[in-house]
This record gives C-alpha cells, sequence and structure tokens, in this order.
C-alpha cells in the first residue's frame, strides 16, 4: 500500500505502509487512513451562514507560577489590575502556534441572517490537538446566543469527538452565536487545520464555511 506525502521540516516524510508477516498461515489486517491534503488553505464561504473559528491559548504549558496566579487567581494583589491585564493578554494569545501541553480554546461564531432548520456543524481537529475529556469541569465552556425560553436550546445534540466536534440544532433563530470547547496541543509538528462548516441536512445549498489552513506546534 502507497502513501505519498511532501517533505517538511518538521514531519517525516511517509512514503509507504508495510504489512509482513513471516510463518505458516494466512495474514488478515485492515488499514484504515484518514488524512488531508497538504494545500489545506480554503477560504470562507456565506451561503446565509457566516461561521468564524478562532484558536486561543487559555493556560500555558510552561508557565511560572506567577503566570498561573495571574491566569487561575487575577484578582491576586500581587499586581495591579493593569499589569494583571497586560500579563494575561501576553499569556492567551490569540495565534496559530502552540507548545506541546499548551490548554487552548477553540470559539466557534456562527450568524445567522435568518431562522434556520435542522443544521449541523463540523468542526475537524487538527491531528495535533485533542479534545478535552467532556466529563471534566470547565471542559465544555457553553453556547451564548439570542434570549431564549427554558424550553427551548440552542443545539439539540453536541458530540466531542477523537477527530472533529459536532453540533446539532433542530431550529436557530436569525442571530449570533458562539460556542467554545477545550483541546490540548499533544503532538509536536505541522498540521492541517481544516474548515469548520456548516449547513442544513435537508437544504444543503444554504451553508457556510470557515478558513482553513495549517497549525504549529512545537516541544
Amino acid at each position: 500500500l502507497k502513501m505519498s506525502s511532501s517533505p517538511s521540516p518538521t514531519l517525516p516524510e511517509v512514503s509507504e505502509l508495510k504489512i509482513d508477516a513471516k510463518g505458516k498461515g494466512r495474514l488478515y489486517y485492515s488499514a484504515d487512513l484518514t488524512y488531508y491534503p497538504q494545500s489545506a488553505r480554503q477560504t470562507p464561504i456565506n451561503r446565509g451562514y457566516t461561521l468564524t473559528r478562532q484558536y486561543r491559548v487559555i493556560l500555558p504549558a510552561h508557565a511560572s507560577t506567577q503566570e498561573l496566579k495571574v491566569l487561575l487567581a487575577p484578582s491576586s494583589e500581587e499586581l495591579s489590575s493593569e499589569e494583571a491585564t497586560r500579563l494575561k493578554a501576553a499569556l492567551t494569545p490569540s495565534t496559530l502556534s502552540y507548545q506541546v501541553g499548551d490548554l487552548i480554546e477553540v470559539e466557534l461564531s456562527l450568524k445567522l441572517d435568518r431562522s434556520g432548520y435542522y443544521l449541523v456543524i463540523n468542526d475537524p481537529l487538527p491531528a495535533g490537538l485533542e479534545v478535552v475529556d467532556p466529563t471534566l469541569k470547565g471542559a465544555v465552556t457553553g453556547t451564548r446566543g439570542p434570549p431564549r425560553s427554558k424550553h427551548w436550546r440552542y443545539f439539540n445534540h453536541i458530540e466531542l469527538r477523537d477527530d472533529r466536534v459536532l453540533l446539532f440544532a433542530d431550529r436557530l433563530r436569525k442571530g449570533n452565536y458562539t460556542f467554545k470547547y477545550l483541546a490540548r496541543a499533544t503532538t509536536s509538528g505541522r498540521f492541517i487545520r481544516p474548515a469548520a462548516q456548516v449547513e442544513e441536512m435537508y437544504n444543503p445549498h444554504r451553508a457556510g464555511r470557515s478558513d482553513g489552513g495549517v497549525l504549529w506546534i512545537y516541544e
């Protein structure tokens, strides 16, 4: 089974997958490959939906004790409010370059020009990131949108998978919505950042897409 890959300064080139066995008898095997082309730069699309995505480091992997105090207890009296705000901004930048161990907040922002029905949002995760266990306290930081009644939820179903995040909604009213979740940088290298997509399942010409490209994770 042959596989091709473009040379990269941070990732080894893969030229083939070889499966071999010695001895008598039959060899049974299967190979399941998930990959994205290296030319993954994608421009946003708006066909009734504007979808954007932002990554932000919220807890750096190598933060010092003082930096952790600022991030976890910003009301500390050791620093003035201006110093704490400035340091926190420096520690939690919006960027596409991370270190292994960084805790990252992913924010999806959706704008509807009119009500939408039976929507699905698909946000593929770059291979170097892993979604934080949703059973942990604070793992999902929540959803914001227009005012709602106690009988109406923004998303009827949410799936945090190993390779993507899926959001389903029977109906969303006209307005702006945001959804946030946490991921951790686990593997160093250059990774494809596939575009997030939204569409109406029974009316697919009404859809939207964020931008796409690459991100970097260092040791």
